[in-house]
């Protein structure tokens, strides 16, 4: 068989074949069938010529061995050379006469039995079958013992095993066909694959541009509102400025209310019925120079708060003018908080206003920074997309060259088991004995009849001529 233009030993290769299937590792027992297909008699008087030396580098390199396997075809292979070798030398020497004597022998000897090298073809391919290990390993047992048998001799049993090796046999072309039918139809429709995976490009292309698009008008919506947001957010803080500048005095006032109205309830009122004590007298005091009640006012109320129930006339009056200071000055905020009223509800609805607009400039800024970002995850995966297609519409052609390698590499392995266990398979199959031999004996006998029977007709033809030469005699 020819691989990559060179020739090699088919039965060496099936066998290696055979040994490497399923854990795709040669045993010891694989090796021996190896070495039994590079010298079938098992002596040196077959010849390990170059075409077996190439074949038996070739399996080295291209396939692996257990260590037993491997030492194995090591220690052989250098018993055969040396084998080989010695006879050559012994050759060159010249035949001796008990050589020349044992020539035939030899020869004969040399012959390989064509019946066992289309066992082994056979044996090498059943692996490939989609039958169990078991299974298979079951008919290259049998299949020595069932297909070296000539047709009219077999058992029952063997034309099962013949029958089941067939039908491995078909499997086999069939899977070949289809792989050599599927990549004819691969390459057939390379033009119309090339056309869909450039139009899948295109649609690629113009989904990524318009994805470019989005993430561009994203960009310029979140740059827009982010404009709208700083406008939004120095607006209000200038609302809360003016609220805060605007209600600081009413603010105030409302604090100064606050103070006299519990200056009355919890020191005035009380102290019309008891003495005051000097914590009272003082808190009182301090109102009254902080609110700049009459400075007379101020001198005479130690005395008069402090004074006993009942008090003075004169303590009395006191009490009263600040009772009335005090009420005067409670009217004036009073006044003061209802005129700054409007200003104060409007400054504050400005700022509710502003507050408003503020947070929902803000929350359009959030969406639209969720936008952009949504929008630039989508231009990524479609860039990806893109880049994926442009790869695999880049692959077609060296796809298509490798699917076009392998469907020659299958027609070539088809025609190789047409050729080879196919064809061993259909001529053992219907294997006949040949014609017996006729007998020496019913030759000879033959031979002889046809003698005697040439002699009659040359006596016979003898005989005739003389009477006519006796007759001529008389006449005369």
């Amino acid at each position: 068989m020819t691989i990559s233009g060179k020739t090699y030993d088919k039965a060496m290769i099936d066998a290696a074949n055979y040994g490497a299937k399923g854990d795709g590792v040669i045993s010891k027992a694989d090796s021996e069938l190896i070495l039994k297909a590079a010298r079938p008699s098992g002596t040196n008087r077959d010849s390990y010529d170059t075409t077996e030396k190439l074949t038996m580098a070739y399996i080295r390199k291209h396939f692996k061995f257990t260590d037993a396997a491997d030492k194995l075809l090591r220690s052989s292979i250098a018993k055969l050379g040396a084998q080989q070798a010695k006879a050559t030398k012994a050759m060159k020497r010249g035949p001796s006469t008990s050589t020349k004597s044992k020539e035939p022998a030899m020869k004969a000897a040399r012959r390989i039995d064509p019946v066992a090298q289309k066992v082994l073809s056979i044996q090498g391919a059943l692996p490939d079958s989609e039958l169990a290990r078991n299974v298979i390993d079951m008919l290259v047992a049998l299949a020595p013992e069932s297909l070296t048998v000539f047709k009219n001799d077999r058992h029952h049993y063997q034309e099962e095993v013949i029958q089941m090796i067939g039908q491995s046999l078909k499997g086999i072309e069939a899977r070949i066909q289809t792989v050599v039918s599927d990549a004819e139809c691969t390459v057939g429709r390379s033009d119309e694959e090339k056309a869909t995976r450039e139009a899948t490009c295109g649609r690629a292309e113009a989904d990524l541009n318009a994805k470019r698009e989005t993430v561009a008008s994203a960009k310029s919506a979140l740059a827009e509102d982010a404009i709208v947001f700083k406008e939004k957010r120095a607006q209000l803080r200038e609302a809360e400025a003016k609220q805060e500048s605007g209600n600081s005095d009413l603010e105030a006032a409302a604090s100064d209310k606050d103070r006299l109205d519990a200056a009355v309830r919890d020191i005035c009122e009380p102290l019309k019925a008891v003495a005051a004590n000097k914590v009272q007298v003082k808190q009182i005091q301090e109102i009254a120079r902080e609110f700049d009640f009459d400075s007379s006012l101020v001198l005479a109320l130690p005395g008069s708060l402090t004074a006993a129930v009942p008090r003075s006339a004169f303590a009395d009056v006191v009490i009263q003018q600040l009772d009335d200071a005090i009420a005067k000055q409670l009217a004036m905020l009073v006044d003061k908080l209802e005129a700054g009223a409007p200003q104060k509800a409007a400054r504050a609805a400005a700022v509710h206003a502003a507050q408003e607009a503020f947070d929902t400039s803000k929350t359009k800024q959030i969406d639209g920074a969720a936008a952009l970002k949504s929008a630039q995850e989508a231009e990524c995966a479609s860039q990806t997309e893109l880049n994926s297609q442009n790869k695999a519409l880049s692959k077609l052609a060296p796809e298509l060259a490798k699917v076009m390698s392998n469907c020659e590499k299958n027609r070539a392995r088809l025609t190789d088991f047409h050729n080879g266990p196919l064809e061993a398979f259909n001529e053992l199959l219907e294997r006949m004995p040949p014609p017996e031999p006729v007998e020496e004996e019913e030759e000879q006998e033959e031979k002889e009849k046809e003698e005697e029977a040439a002699v009659e007709e040359g006596t016979a033809r003898s005989h005739g001529g003389e009477a006519g030469a006796e007759d001529n005699l008389g006449e005369d």
